[in-house]
């Protein structure tokens, strides 16, 4: 079993496949996700205002960055994005 998200979703897709101690999922997939909110102004002030343990909290269960950093072990993750999306003029 996989695990898939888009932006937001793919950073949840992402942090719940790194932080599973079971294994649960063999994979995941990230579309343009968000992957390190704790250097973003918009995530530590989310962070601060909805966890307990503010920044720190985050850091060690919430960041796709932070939690990759951690695992000595082989993971399995796509990652897709897109540097520049061209509209075509009306």
């Amino acid at each position: 079993m996989s695990i898939f998200g888009h932006s937001m979703g793919g950073h949840g897709a992402l942090c719940t496949y790194l932080a599973s101690k079971t294994k649960q999922y063999r994979s995941a997939s990230a579309f343009a996700p968000i992957s390190n909110p704790i250097n973003a102004p918009w995530g530590r002030k989310a962070f601060t205002g909805y966890l307990q343990g503010g920044i720190q909290e985050a850091k060690e269960q919430y960041d796709a960055t932070e939690l990759i950093s951690k695992h000595s072990d082989p993971v399995h993750i796509l990652i897709d994005y897109v540097r520049r999306i061209a509209l075509r003029p009306s």
